[in-house]
């Protein structure tokens, strides 16, 4: 990190970090989330893994398969350079569960995060086979819910509670609630 500084707006303090960041060691998730734009991404760090030296994944994203985001994720978890996020305008739904990954997780003023439940996306089949898929998938996103509230110093319920309807946050919220670092 280059410099911290603290700046007073309207009332409120930001805080701005300035970092220094290889472009080399950049990579980026500006598209939704889909089986095929994880592929190209493992790829992308798998080719840069092996170094102590962070790799950061920006993020611009609506979100998308939950399937495909937990593929990411675990990615992530199992690299042995650090992968530090970034949200640089949105991370919606599957990209705000990947952003909170990161080994420090940033964003850029006036960037969002938005958390809801997970939907079926279009699934269809035999009820016991759908069901048995819609109940493993809910397991693993309580187990990412969980991470994320312990990450984020709230209770499990709090962190619920703000979900259940979608919740939006801002940069400035996002540090308060240690959604961000």
């Amino acid at each position: 990190l280059a410099a911290k500084t603290a700046v007073v707006t309207k009332g409120y303090v930001k805080s701005i970090i300035r970092l220094n960041v290889d472009p080399a060691r950049v990579v980026y998730l500006n598209d939704v989330v889909t089986t095929e734009s994880v592929k190209v991404l493992v790829a992308k760090l798998k080719k840069l893994d092996g170094s102590s030296k962070p790799i950061y994944l920006l993020i611009n994203s609506p979100g998308g398969e939950v399937l495909a985001g937990m593929n990411l994720i675990s990615q992530l978890e199992g690299m042995q350079s650090p992968v530090n996020t970034v949200c640089t305008g949105i991370c919606a739904s599957m990209a705000a569960f990947i952003h909170q990954y990161g080994v420090s997780r940033y964003s850029i003023d006036r960037s969002l995060l938005m958390f809801h439940p997970a939907s079926t996306g279009g699934d269809a089949g035999q009820i016991p086979n759908v069901l048995s898929k819609l109940h493993t998938i809910q397991r693993s996103l309580d187990k990412m819910f969980a991470y994320i509230a312990t990450r984020s110093n709230q209770s499990l319920e709090q962190l619920q509670s703000k979900i259940v309807y979608g919740d939006w946050v801002d940069a400035e919220d996002a540090k308060a609630e240690h959604l961000v670092d």
